[in-house]
């Protein structure tokens, strides 16, 4: 992250940890830089979509992807530019186990003009 001026990288992580609905979620981000950015967020009854068995809504599963995917842009660029998701695809190979800490890993990859998150 040398590129980026100190006090925008501190800005930049500050206002990731920050936004109302992910602070509200109880997700913190843990690091960011580098075209990269990691999160966890803590299983809570408040996050359950299926009372029967506690397993947490896909909403809140797409929410910590879609603002990881954004962060690992973020980190990326050269510059702090204004960034905005074209697409979100999520295949889903099996539900959160109800009561698990979540984690989301996020990385990018960048041509000229767009980037592109992934997870690992």
């Amino acid at each position: 992250m040398e590129d980026f001026p100190a006090d925008w990288q501190r800005h930049a992580r500050t206002l990731l940890g920050q936004t109302p609905f992910f602070a509200g979620i109880g997700a913190e981000v843990l690091e960011w830089g580098d075209g990269a950015a990691r999160a966890r967020l803590p299983y809570g009854p408040t996050l359950v979509g299926d009372p029967d068995t506690g397993v947490v809504h896909g909403g809140v599963v797409t929410a910590l992807l879609d603002h990881m995917g954004g962060a690992a842009v973020m980190a990326g660029l050269d510059n702090p530019v204004p960034i905005a998701r074209l697409d979100l695809g999520i295949d889903s190979l099996q539900p959160a186990a109800a009561g698990a800490t979540m984690g989301q890993e996020s990385h990018h990859s960048r041509g000229r003009t767009a980037g592109a998150p992934r997870s690992p």
